[in-house]
């Protein structure tokens, strides 16, 4: 017989999965219209997930966010990645010449996940987040390493999004995504192009082996513009280049602890396309 099934954890793991996946802080109205659950209810699952740290309320609305008990469970997961660690030096000193937020992008599977972020001086809204992750053309980050990828690797991973993420498939034939490819392959590096009225773009600067082959990508959000026939600054290469060393030098262990699985056989959720 099967056992009964606790009512309070499914509403409570519902709200919490609701809160987690928003890009904003939740409030308990907009909680209970997504969930469809009664406004007691939420009340009672935002009590226990408060309580228990997996939820907090947010300092700059009437929302609630992650809590710092999912964050922990995150970077427990992270830590086993050694270029979550090993790459904090080079962000940092990325981050103090350009005045960015810069980030770390590994290779998970087909997938793009974000290891570690150092916040620059000019950066006030706080976007980039830890853990979050991306198919490998689905965002900028992501797309540093996709670039990279042999073309046996890009029909590979064509496949792939055919049959597990139909939704996504499309944007794999867009022109724009061709031209980017082949822009970044001649320079070394993607740019995301002017993102707001101060002209300010993101780089995706690729990590990568001897081979050629990116295993992660270093991405410097708002960075300055850097035009078709120009480079990147000589000491933000040579920061890349030092990293990349270290990532030849280490060898598979410094790589990601999924490596050894068939890319193939990793599935996992990600934002609807067009997000």
């Amino acid at each position: 017989m099967r056992p009964p099934v606790n009512s309070s954890a499914v509403h409570i793991f519902q709200t919490l999965r609701l809160v987690c996946a928003a890009e904003a802080p939740l409030n308990h109205a907009e909680i209970s219209r997504r969930a469809n659950l009664p406004s007691t209810t939420v009340y009672r699952a935002l009590g226990t997930l408060e309580e228990s740290q997996y939820v907090q309320r947010s300092q700059t609305s009437f929302g609630y966010e992650a809590g710092i008990a999912p964050q922990l469970l995150i970077w427990t997961l992270l830590k086993r990645f050694p270029l979550a660690t090993a790459g904090l030096p080079f962000l940092s000193r990325l981050s103090e010449l350009s005045g960015e937020t810069v980030s770390l992008c590994g290779r998970l599977g087909w997938y793009g996940v974000r290891l570690s972020v150092i916040y620059g001086g000019n950066d006030i809204y706080r976007r980039d987040r830890i853990g979050e992750i991306a198919l490998l053309h689905a965002d900028l980050s992501s797309r540093g390493i996709f670039a990279f990828l042999s073309d046996l690797d890009i029909e590979r991973y064509r496949r792939f999004v055919l049959r597990h993420h139909e939704a996504h498939a499309r944007d794999l034939d867009r022109p724009a995504l061709r031209r980017e490819v082949q822009a970044a392959r001649k320079l070394g590096y993607l740019s995301a192009g002017p993102q707001s009225s101060d002209n300010a773009a993101s780089l995706a600067i690729p990590i990568r082996f001897a081979d050629g082959n990116a295993i992660a990508s270093i991405v410097l959000s708002g960075s300055p513009v850097v035009g078709a026939e120009s480079v990147l600054p000589a000491s933000w290469r040579e920061i890349c280049d030092q990293m990349s060393t270290l990532l030849r030098d280490g060898g598979t262990e410094m790589t990601s602890p999924f490596a050894h699985l068939d890319p193939d056989d990793i599935v996992l959720k990600v934002p609807p396309a067009g997000r």
